[in-house]
């Protein structure tokens, strides 16, 4: 393998890498931030809201290594395509874990956790939400076009 191929499939192999971590924080931080609202967890819901500014850090610095990664190796087709739908990707995840904080600061503002037909639909729905996004981060991290 020539030496510009290495390089570009190292620098394309710690774009994935970073992926995989930003998608673990904003899951995490959305599955505090239901957990904060269905329990009534207020430190819960504080840790969401604090834990922001590293998703936020990690979105950018993200994006940068993406615009890197174009400037530096001039990608075409299939890398091209890849980088463009981690620049997306990134982005709603990003925006995910600013959904989280939206939903830990609700659980702060409730003076009690939903219950009754509410609550068993919140946790539902929540439950059924994290599995989706579960599986859609895996089968991105994971490249599993049948997924």
């Amino acid at each position: 393998m020539a030496h510009y191929e290495e390089r570009l499939e190292k620098d394309l192999s710690h774009i994935r890498q970073q992926v995989a971590k930003l998608s673990a924080r904003a899951l995490e931080a959305l599955r505090n931030a239901l957990q904060a609202v269905t329990t009534g967890n207020e430190k819960l819901a504080y840790i969401t809201i604090l834990g922001d500014g590293r998703i936020n850090r990690a979105h950018r610095d993200l994006d940068s290594q993406c615009y890197r990664f174009i400037a530096l190796h001039l990608p075409s087709a299939g890398h091209l395509r890849l980088i463009s739908s981690i620049i997306r990707t990134n982005l709603q995840l990003e925006r995910l874990g600013d959904y989280a904080v939206t939903i830990a600061r609700e659980a702060v503002q409730l003076s009690r956790p939903p219950d009754g037909l509410i609550g068993r639909e919140l946790d539902i729905v929540s439950k059924d939400a994290l599995i989706m996004l579960e599986q859609s981060l895996a089968a991105f991290n994971e490249a599993n076009e049948d997924q």
